[in-house]
């Protein structure tokens, strides 16, 4: 009877050894084969947070009979990325991955394996973050569309809300700051998943839209306050940045502020501030007839800018003594290559403070650049660009905009005229005393925001 219970054992013990080796052996298949991948699972997707620029969002793994080491991965793709992909290790059944707003789906692998995708709006949906201009400089009665850029998960409610903190100042319509009146304020961002962003808004009437206005009075000596006077450089800083700085449309934007929003002419000045002048008869001068440090010649703190003078130092519209052989007094201004040598190096370029031409033995603004005579086929070729040159023998202005029958002049010149611009359609170009284009595509390298027209 004993005999036959221990046999009984032993034959319960081979059972349960067939048991955990059939168990063993279907772990070996499964592992190797497709249902583990589908063991490679989520269970949730929360804590969304971020860090600098950069979104996160916790996922939780669905629990597994076998311990192994698992990885996770956000990604656009429907079809699965590469083991060698960056993967995020799971802890605990959770981990932390990189999410951004073109991700749709979630993948997990072990060592061997990529398991099937999981779309990610099924298991959460909303703005992580908003992206937005945080600084916007505007003109009174202005508009500009807000410039924002939310980081999306799934496919959330994208009801976005602006608040002004001064609608005296600054108010939101359609999607649009409009300028109010002179002064800061602040647009309140907000959505639904607690996300806020301020956006600081600045308004001026120091300077109008771009318009030609060869008729606005000249610039007056100490026309604008010290404070004034920052104000309007902050202004022309922020649009050469927008256009960006360093490349040709920032060029451009420097002289159609100049010319176009600045609410004043600056003066024609013989050329009493070059550096280096061309006939070598007198020390060198900075800052008089030809200011070409950035920013505008319009407050007395702009003095500790100057290296040397011989008249002055005076700013932009106050009365100094020129050295022509008249050797008198007038309005201190711009000449035609100090105005364009002024435009370069707010740009972003500094190639020197040079003339446009007869400065004998002396590079001039012309020889920069591809010099091309002005022909009707050059004009209807397209290939002319507003921060392209345009001079003749002994004279250089800057083109400031073309369109398809006209092309946009800006220089200085004669007494009674200073800063100004002139329209010409792409005939009277040809017929006129304009004789060559420098283009100076070479020069700028970078396009920046580029655009023809203003």
């Amino acid at each position: 009877m004993k005999k036959k219970r221990i046999i009984k054992v032993l034959k319960w013990i081979d059972i349960i050894i067939i048991i955990f080796t059939v168990i063993a052996s279907a772990k070996i298949i499964i592992e190797n084969g497709n249902l583990l991948k589908k063991g490679l699972s989520i269970k949730n997707i929360s804590g969304v947070f971020c860090d600098d620029e950069t979104v996160y969002a916790c996922v939780e793994t669905s629990d597994s009979f076998f311990d192994k080491d698992l990885w996770c991965i956000a990604t656009e793709s429907q079809t699965p990325p590469s083991i060698d992909s960056k993967w995020y290790k799971v802890v605990n059944n959770k981990c932390n991955i990189e999410i951004d707003d073109n991700d749709k789906y979630i993948y997990v692998r072990d060592k061997n394996n990529i398991g099937e995708k999981y779309d990610i709006a099924n298991y959460i949906s909303c703005i992580a973050k908003i992206n937005v201009k945080s600084n916007v400089k505007l003109i009174k009665d202005e508009r500009k569309k807000i410039d924002i850029d939310p980081v999306i998960i799934g496919n959330p409610d994208m009801s976005i809300t602006y608040a002004s903190k001064d609608e005296n100042i600054a108010r939101v319509e359609d999607g649009e700051i409009i300028g109010v009146n002179d002064g800061v304020t602040e647009i309140v961002v907000s959505d639904n998943y607690g996300n806020t962003e301020i956006i600081n808004v600045e308004v001026t009437s120091l300077i109008t839209m771009p318009q030609i206005n060869n008729k606005k009075p000249f610039i007056s000596y100490m026309q604008y306050t010290q404070e004034e006077a920052k104000i309007l450089d902050n202004y022309l800083f922020y649009q050469i940045d927008e256009a960006g700085y360093k490349t040709r449309a920032g060029v451009v934007a420097a002289a159609r502020f100049l010319t176009l929003e600045f609410q004043y002419r600056i003066p024609y000045f013989i050329e009493n501030g070059r550096i280096t002048h061309f006939n070598h008869q007198r020390p060198y001068a900075d800052g008089e007839g030809r200011y070409y440090h950035r920013g505008l010649y319009l407050s007395t703190d702009k003095y500790a800018d100057l290296e040397k003078s011989v008249a002055g130092p005076m700013m932009w519209g106050g009365y100094i003594t020129e050295w022509s052989t008249d050797n008198g007094k007038m309005k201190n201004g711009l000449d035609c290559s100090g105005f364009v040598c002024w435009c370069l190096i707010n740009g972003g370029f500094d190639i020197g403070d040079i003339g446009g031409g007869l400065s004998e033995g002396l590079p001039t603004l012309s020889d920069y650049g591809v010099s091309k005579p002005i022909t009707m086929e050059l004009l209807e070729s397209k290939t002319v660009k507003a921060g392209d040159l345009i001079g003749l023998d002994g004279h250089i202005g800057i083109i400031i905009g073309v369109d398809d029958e006209h092309v946009y002049v800006a220089d200085t010149l004669y007494y009674t005229k200073g800063t100004w611009v002139t329209e010409y359609t792409y005939r009277d170009l040809v017929n006129s005393s304009w004789t060559n284009i420098y283009d100076y595509t070479e020069i700028y390298g970078d396009e920046g925001n580029y655009s023809n027209m203003w």
